[in-house]
């Protein structure tokens, strides 16, 4: 087969889904600005230079170069202007850019509600069944 036989197809085009406008999300952009002041990168270089290695990696004993300079309790959506350079309640900690992924991903997993399996929705559809529709 000739090379000019073969069509090439254009990739499909992945967009992220449209998210409402809400507070929540007002909330969190407006935090991830705040990670683009001079301010923030003043204190990240800073931070960084006397905290060179990663808390988590030197626990397990482990010299890795931090990257990150993480608020070790997150942010409160409330109140994070109020704590956001004391680092929350927990303060700040240097992390590589592995530990701080898993770390995030952690805490997002803790914040999303549990889903049950399908076996455990027919458990409790047989225990509390749903009521006929009219």
């Amino acid at each position: 087969m000739a090379r000019s036989d073969i069509k090439m197809q254009k990739p499909a085009v992945v967009t992220k889904p449209n998210r409402a406008y809400t507070p929540l999300n007002a909330s969190y952009v407006e935090r991830k600005e705040w990670y683009l002041t001079p301010r923030w990168k003043q204190f990240r270089s800073e931070y960084l230079a006397v905290h060179r290695w990663c808390v988590r990696c030197a626990e397990k004993g482990q010299q890795v170069r931090a990257v990150v300079v993480d608020h070790i309790d997150g942010h409160d959506p409330q109140t994070w202007k109020e704590t956001f350079w004391e680092g929350g309640k927990g303060g700040f900690q240097a992390l590589c850019m592995s530990c701080h992924s898993r770390k995030t991903v952690l805490e997002d997993q803790k914040k999303k509600p549990k889903r049950l399996s399908a076996s455990a929705r027919r458990q409790l559809l047989r225990k509390c069944p749903l009521p006929p529709v009219a």
